[in-house]
Parts: C-alpha cells; structure tokens; sequence
C-alpha cells in the first residue's frame, strides 16, 4: 500500500517530537555548583584567619605574663644573692619574727639576735617599755632608736617588724610644738616623711602631749606609717647601729 508523503512527515514528527518530550522530562537540566564551592571555600578560610588571630593574642598575653614572672625572679633571686646567708628554716618563738630567706640574722659585728640589712644592724625588742628608756638600752648597745632615713628603710622594716606591734622610733619633739628631731642628728627637714593620716595630731587629751614618735602597726600599701604618742607609755621599740 502506498502512504503518502504528507502523512508519513506527519508521523515521523510526532514519533520524533514525543520521543524528545520524554527526554526533557527524564533528563534535567543541571545547575553549576563552581560557584556554591568558591563561597564555602571563602566563608573556611575567613574562619581560619580568624582563629590564627585568637590563637596569636591569646599567645602574646600569655608570653607577657611569662616574662613579667622571671623578671620578678630575677629580682627576687638578685636580693636574696646580696647577702651572705639566709636564715635556717625554724617556726617562730614567742616573741620571734619569721622573717623569710630574703633577710641576714647575723653578719658583720652585728650583736647575737640583731638583723643585717644595708650595713646597719637592726634589734626589734620582745618586751616594752617607754621612749626614753628604750633610748638608753639602744644606746647601751652602741646604737639609738631606728631612724629611717629612705623608702627603702622604712619598707624593710615594715616587713620585718610585727605585724600587730607598736614600736618606739629615734623620732622626737624639742623644745617648742612642731620641732621634730631624729636622734642620730640627721636633718629632719631633709629626710622623708611617712606621717599616718592625719598625724601628728599632738593628741591633747594626753597630760604629757605626743612629742615622741612610733610606728603604726595598721599597714597601709605595704608600709608602715608614724604617729606620734605620749612618750611615757610602754611600747615595743626598735634599736639601729651602724656596721
């Protein structure tokens, strides 16, 4: 049988066009992922920037707090090495200081339970008695009430004296009010203050006046501080002798 030509084109299209139908529908067109990929990429990378930059501040502070710690070494080690011998490690008896490995018991002609520190002898006494007589037993064992003449001095001492003791100092008032004397002659006007606040008071309640000086026990930053006091009440004290 003889088909026209009209009517085979019309079936060979549509066999041609059904067949492309279902490979649109079965075969979809895929999206690129390049660029999903670039922005993970970036987004892991800024992160890691990120934590490298934690990991080296955190390095930093930590390598300064390391460095601040040996040279606190360095300086604590250099003192101690500046004398001869420490101390031998025993509990503190009645009336004793634990002074720590930092501080010399003896050295030099220094006398049996007196304390060395910048070629001065040092005696904090265990019993008390009022400032003139303090005085006269210092100057019997060729010395004189502590005068202390720098910072340096008066931080020594603050650490070495009894924390809750009051003690009797070569510090005190000739003559008319306001004339302070230190007894080893030195220049009172030219030597530092450390005055407690608001002292000295010259307490006038007290028959005999303030017109001697001690040391305060309270310890403000570290340091003792002066005030002064009714020379004859009984006190602690605290003898000085030159090497």
């Amino acid at each position: 049988m003889q088909v026209k030509k009209g009517v085979m084109e019309s079936i060979n299209y549509d066999r041609f066009s059904s067949s492309d139908t279902e490979n649109l529908h079965h075969n979809p067109k895929l999206v690129p992922l390049k660029g999903r990929q670039n922005r993970v990429a970036y987004v892991l990378y800024g992160l890691l920037i990120l934590l490298l930059l934690i990991l080296v501040m955190v390095t930093g502070i930590k390598f300064s707090q390391l460095s601040q710690g040996i040279e606190e070494i360095k300086i604590y080690l250099t003192a101690a090495s500046s004398h001869s011998s420490p101390f031998p490690a025993k509990s503190p008896q009645h009336g004793e200081v634990d002074l720590g490995p930092q501080f010399v018991e003896v050295q030099g002609d220094c006398h049996s339970d007196w304390l060395y520190f910048e070629k001065h002898c040092y005696y904090l006494s265990t019993e008390k008695t009022n400032w003139h007589s303090a005085e006269q037993r210092c100057i019997e064992q060729q010395g004189h009430l502590f005068v202390p003449n720098s910072m340096m001095e008066m931080e020594y001492m603050s650490m070495v004296a009894v924390e809750k003791h009051m003690y009797w100092i070569g510090l005190v008032e000739y003559g008319h009010e306001g004339n302070w004397t230190l007894v080893d002659g030195t220049d009172f006007k030219s030597t530092p203050k450390f005055w407690d606040h608001g002292q000295p008071d010259d307490w006038h309640v007290r028959v005999n006046g303030e017109d001697c000086g001690q040391l305060h026990p309270d310890i403000q930053i570290g340091l003792r501080r002066w005030n002064d006091a009714d020379c004859t009440l009984n006190y602690y004290y605290i003898c000085e002798a030159n090497v």
